[in-house]
């Protein structure tokens, strides 16, 4: 699908861990102020002797964050299948993205594939720390269903940190193309949903050759 405006959207922050629970919080944040969103934080604990310490901790995390300009709450409750209730408080709630941090294992992680299989929004897994830096925001973009999604979160976060949208695309397809026509289709609906302009990059069809693309970028920020 193309990207659609965010204009009504609201975000929900889950952390696996409570220790990243602020950072998950820090990168929504930008996300949650232009056009104004409600930021919902939310975390599991183990037992009911831990709720109060989760909880705590959830509280100052909203208190600065509305202190900060950030429309936000909280909430925090046990639960046997995390995955499942974080999916059905987005459901509630009209999330249309939720944001959770990458345990160990990943995909095969039964909170993940819950969240991936019940979420009624785009859910993304944040993979180490809060991003640092002016860099560009880089996205893979193929033309799939889901790297619509990818390329709107993309284009939404950009916007929001300031900083350069980068689609990165493949030097040679399966009909001999380069991607640069594909990027300028998705460059085109970006601009017009969402008034973010692109930056095409062609790498070669390869996972190594995206990783390497990242580190370059990196580097040259230094």
């Amino acid at each position: 699908r193309e990207p659609v405006s965010g204009a009504s959207r609201s975000l929900l922050v889950t952390a696996l861990a409570l220790e990243r629970l602020e950072g998950l919080a820090h990168l929504a944040a930008p996300l949650a102020r232009e056009p104004s969103r409600e930021l919902l934080l939310t975390t599991t604990a183990a037992s009911a002797a831990e709720l109060g310490v989760a909880s705590a901790l959830a509280n100052d995390l909203r208190a600065r964050l509305v202190a900060d300009g950030v429309e936000a709450r909280s909430a925090v409750f046990t639960s046997i299948a995390p995955g499942v209730d974080m999916a059905r408080l987005a459901r509630e709630h009209d999330v249309d993205l939720l944001l959770v941090d990458a345990p160990d294992g990943l995909l095969e992680d039964a909170r993940v594939l819950a969240l991936l299989d019940h979420a009624p929004c785009d859910v993304g897994v944040v993979v180490g720390d809060e991003p640092a830096g002016s860099g560009p925001v880089l996205v893979p973009f193929a033309g799939a269903e889901h790297d619509w999604a990818a390329v709107e979160l993309g284009a939404w976060l950009a916007r929001a940190r300031g900083v350069a949208l980068q689609l990165a695309g493949a030097t040679a397809g399966v009909d001999g193309r380069d991607a640069s026509r594909l990027l300028a289709s998705a460059s085109i609906a970006v601009q017009r949903a969402l008034g973010v302009a692109t930056e095409p990059v062609l790498v070669e069809p390869d996972p190594e050759a995206l990783v390497d693309l990242d580190r370059v970028v990196r580097m040259s920020l230094a």
